[in-house]
């Protein structure tokens, strides 16, 4: 646990454990975005629609076809990340290896790449 904090609930400020500050200040971020755009509009608690999304989110999409910007959406992610990022999950998604002294443009291509031959392999064997 990354630097251990006391978390209460800011609504009836009851003590609800020691968490780490990372997951504290990501539960905070949770219940304004709850509070925002979500209480009051659909009759569950934040934790019932937390619940809710978790199920959606991990539910079986094996028979879902694929975003029609999802290269573009990877490509932007991958300007987000480090060359040692792109390098590690080159080889922990796909099996490759990504020479980390390449440009940095290279080697979102590479990865890019091969994400599409598998997206592609994979629809020929549905």
């Amino acid at each position: 646990m990354d630097d251990p904090c006391l978390d209460h609930d800011h609504f009836d400020g009851k003590c609800r454990g020691v968490i780490g500050s990372t997951l504290n200040l990501f539960e905070g971020q949770v219940q304004k975005l709850w509070s925002k755009h979500m209480e009051g509009k659909t009759g569950l608690t934040m934790s019932e629609t937390l619940r809710r999304m978790a199920d959606y989110l991990e539910g079986d999409k094996s028979d879902m076809k694929f975003h029609g910007e999802i290269v573009a959406d990877l490509k932007k992610s991958l300007k987000r990340w480090t060359k040692e990022t792109i390098a590690r999950n080159g080889y922990l998604n796909f099996g490759i290896v990504i020479d980390e002294s390449q440009d940095k443009g290279v080697m979102i291509t590479i990865y890019v790449t091969e994400f599409v031959r598998k997206l592609e392999e994979s629809y020929l064997y549905e």
